[in-house]
């Protein structure tokens, strides 16, 4: 398991191999996660996963992919900031706008 998980690492799965089980295992997607650019590697070959289809949501979830030894599963940041960037940034934003105003305020 690699990327943005809680404990990147190898890690031999007890219990029955599957995807869910691999993510529980390194400590589960970080909040940051793009969770429809999850690739899993097996033989060589690439395969675009969506952890959306297993983690979220309502109602019937999709079968979850098996793993095998040697696969790899490439867990991705998300581009985007996270809530807790975004709140931040608004809050010096918020901020300057404040600071703006009261100097405006002074000139006249």
């Amino acid at each position: 398991m690699l990327g943005n998980v809680g404990k990147p690492g190898r890690y031999q799965i007890q219990g029955t191999p599957t995807l869910l089980s691999a993510l529980a295992q390194a400590g589960g997607p970080l909040p940051d996660t793009d969770f429809g650019g999850t690739i899993l590697i097996h033989d060589n070959y690439k395969s675009k996963l969506d952890l959306n289809r297993y983690l979220q949501g309502e109602g019937k979830m999709d079968p979850e992919p098996y793993l095998y030894p040697g696969d790899t599963i490439m867990v991705k940041q998300s581009p985007w900031p996270s809530w807790g960037e975004i709140a931040i940034v608004a809050s010096i934003l918020a901020s300057a706008a404040i600071v703006t105003v009261e100097l405006s305020q002074l000139h006249h």
